[in-house]
């Protein structure tokens, strides 16, 4: 497959930690279904909610789907990528 950036020589790849990356997408998206604010990036699941709406076994469907699309992800997009000379940094390491 060709590369999908051919007019990049070199690449700085910055990832987050998976399972900070899944938890914070899963905050992102509880948080809209359950109080009605729409996909923000701020705010987060009350705990009294966590506990009353039983979202444990929630997470843990949504942690393996989301696992389970970034590695199909992973193995065909990042695949292409390592072709360029690249630098991976993690995001947390950044602040």
């Amino acid at each position: 497959l060709p590369c999908p950036w051919p007019r990049f020589g070199a690449a700085l790849v910055v990832v987050r930690r998976p399972l900070d990356a899944i938890w914070a997408e899963y905050q992102r998206k509880t948080v809209a279904r359950l109080y009605g604010r729409g996909e923000r990036h701020v705010g987060r699941v009350r705990e009294k909610d966590w506990v009353s709406k039983n979202l444990q076994a929630d997470f843990d469907a949504f942690a393996v789907r989301m696992a389970r699309d970034t590695a199909r992800w992973h193995a065909r997009d990042y695949a292409r990528l390592c072709e360029l000379p690249h630098v991976v940094v993690c995001f947390e390491d950044l602040v």
